[in-house]
């Protein structure tokens, strides 16, 4: 892995900061000390409020200097903690009243103020702590709880975004100078989470994927055109291997169902998805995949890029998306998980007692016990294939051949249900491994799985290449209308393009042991063959790289101030210019061989 850590712009003041402080030492003064965190949380205000409350912020006074005189100004070289020592943040004003908070988060002792892409630096608005006072570096008042034109005031962008502001701040007679970075992002969303406890803040969230909390949630377009203000019934960590990066995932219920994506009624719902694409350094390996699904005629969820903010801190580039589970506009299928519901009144599944049986293939599977079935379960399931954290799920399966699955609607099964489920796609199984044709019924395994979808889904996972290909985050669902199981929807495709260094290069079939047997059959090949050459991503580009790497360009700037130093990404080189010429590389050469390979089929 190659990294290149941000090269720090402040300039030289070494020698000031090292007289300054002799003569401190020396005299016997004792100016105001400023504590510098290196870390991404900055002492912020609540993220949105009714109006900037100067109570509400953490109020951190000067300590009046000692032994002061006229000949020695009160003025020390702190150059960051503006936000401790003078309690300044920036906010948005919108509505009647309502507020959305922008803290100066220290990163690494620097003071950064990351600008979401519906405020611009002609038009910031600040607020400071009763009884300070801010100015610019000519001693010109910084108006505090207007919009201000800051633009002027910038330095140079050196090419990473990042331009400096030199304030002065003065509390209690000690006035101290900062330089705060000021980085703006465009063309995307901004979302901005606030906690209802503080006790049950954004830590409280990451430090286990159990706890959850309560909040408030305001989403803004580029232009600032509000999308949603209202509650969070629910924030919680969500995902497996990605929660354990530094930089967290999240799954958020809304009180009220909102189209966030903006792609029409349908997909209006109240839980969303915000991945943070920790082990992916283009930022874009999802949105590249899912809008690909999509086109193909693959089940896939909508996605938005977006900046995320939490409890005013600026967390980063996300991805919003909508979450893979039964509901109109995701998985619209019979809910089987409403019907177990109704056949068990005044029982609670989730507290029920889970046990292990067998099928009369002698598959494995776990199930709930003490629960009714209802009239009809032969349809309304939405599995997942997930070979590494099946057991930590209430019912799953595993198949002749090794595949675990989970099924992730409904999440609780009764043994009647789990029979049913596992028996079928076992018999698809044994119709795979027999040349396409079940040995005891005769069925054509197409009676089993969509031949259509199935074909598009393996197609596009090794365009992309992806690591987890029918191994883990793999779908499959089956309504009760009679037709086939088919595959999708489409997830989860961070490890993708290359970037895992044990599945790197652009040659080789990604997908694990479930599609094999498929891939024995000559009418399954052709299929595949045909969606490729129809796809449009049969060539050796794929515009969409340039078009959502572009959409990102300035959001990317700053995440990267705040995970540049993140160890947890597989391949990462010197640059975000580097990461994405590697993407299309790596695309085309991927097509080269795919071509070759497919041709034969």
């Amino acid at each position: 892995m190659r990294e290149k850590t941000m090269k720090d712009q402040r300039p030289n003041r070494m020698p000031l900061i090292i007289i300054t402080t002799v003569i401190i030492l020396l005299t016997g003064i004792i100016g105001q000390r400023n504590v510098i965190y290196a870390t991404a949380d900055p002492v912020s205000t609540p993220a949105t409020q009714t109006a900037p409350d100067p109570a509400g912020t953490q109020q951190i006074a000067a300590q009046p200097a000692t032994q002061q005189t006229a000949a020695q100004p009160a003025v020390t070289p702190a150059r960051s903690g503006i936000a401790r020592f003078a309690g300044l943040f920036a906010y948005i004003p919108f509505g009647e009243g309502r507020t959305v908070n922008l803290s100066i988060d220290n990163v690494k002792g620097r003071d950064y103020l990351f600008l979401p892409s519906a405020v611009s630096t002609s038009g910031v608005t600040f607020h400071c702590n009763e009884g300070a006072s801010v100015s610019f570096e000519d001693g010109t008042a910084l108006t505090m709880d207007k919009p201000v034109d800051i633009t002027s005031r910038l330095g140079a962008d050196g090419g990473d975004g990042v331009r400096q502001l030199v304030l002065n701040a003065t509390v209690a007679g000690v006035t101290n100078t900062y330089d705060v970075f000021v980085m703006q992002s465009a063309n995307i969303p901004g979302i901005y989470i606030t906690s209802a406890d503080p006790a049950k803040g954004r830590s409280y969230i990451e430090a286990n994927k159990s706890n959850k909390a309560e909040g408030s949630m305001t989403m803004m377009t580029s232009k600032g055109k509000v999308l949603y203000d209202g509650a969070l019934t629910q924030i919680k960590g969500r995902g497996n291997t990605t929660f354990m990066a530094e930089k967290k995932p999240y799954q958020i219920k809304l009180k009220t169902a909102t189209d966030l994506t903006q792609t029409g009624a349908v997909n209006t719902d109240k839980t969303w998805i915000l991945l943070a694409n920790a082990y992916d350094p283009t930022l874009i390996h999802n949105t590249t995949g899912l809008k690909m699904a999509k086109k193909m005629g693959i089940n896939a969820p909508d996605c938005l890029p977006v900046d995320l903010y939490y409890d005013g801190s600026y967390r980063g580039n996300y991805l919003l998306c909508e979450k893979v589970m039964v509901a109109p506009g995701r998985v619209a299928i019979t809910d089987l998980e409403e019907k177990n519901t109704e056949a068990n009144p005044g029982k609670d599944l989730d507290k029920l007692a889970t046990a292990v049986g067998a099928n009369k293939y002698g598959d494995v599977f776990q199930y709930v016990t003490g629960m009714n079935s209802p009239a009809s379960y032969k349809g309304g399931y939405l599995l997942e294939l997930d070979d590494a954290y099946y057991k930590e799920e209430r019912s799953y399966f595993i198949t002749s051949t090794g595949s675990p699955f989970v099924i992730k609607s409904p999440e609780n099964c009764s043994k009647e249900e789990m029979i049913f489920i596992s028996e079928y796609v076992e018999e698809m199984v044994r119709a795979a491994l027999n040349g396409g044709k079940e040995p005891d019924s005769g069925r054509s395994v197409w009676e089993y799985i969509d031949k259509d979808s199935f074909a598009k889904y393996f197609t596009l996972q090794e365009i992309v290449k992806n690591a987890d290909s029918f191994s883990s985050s793999t779908y499959f669902y089956l309504n009760d209308d009679g037709k086939p199981m088919k595959a999708g929807p489409i997830w989860d495709l961070d490890d993708t393009y290359g970037i895992r260094t044990d599945v790197s290069g652009s040659e080789g079939f990604s997908s694990g042991g479930f599609i094999q047997p498929f891939l024995s059959l000559a009418d399954f090949k052709r299929a595949v063959k045909t969606v490729y050459n129809n796809s449009g991503y049969a060539e050796s580009s794929n515009p969409g790289i340039d078009i959502y790497s572009k959409e990102i360009a300035a959001s990317q700037k700053m995440n990267r101030i705040l995970w540049n130093d993140s160890k947890q990404m597989f391949t990462k080189l010197e640059s975000y210019e580097a990461d994405i010429t590697a993407m299309k590389k790596f695309t085309a050469a991927r097509s080269k061989w795919l071509k070759g390979i497919f041709a034969t089929w």
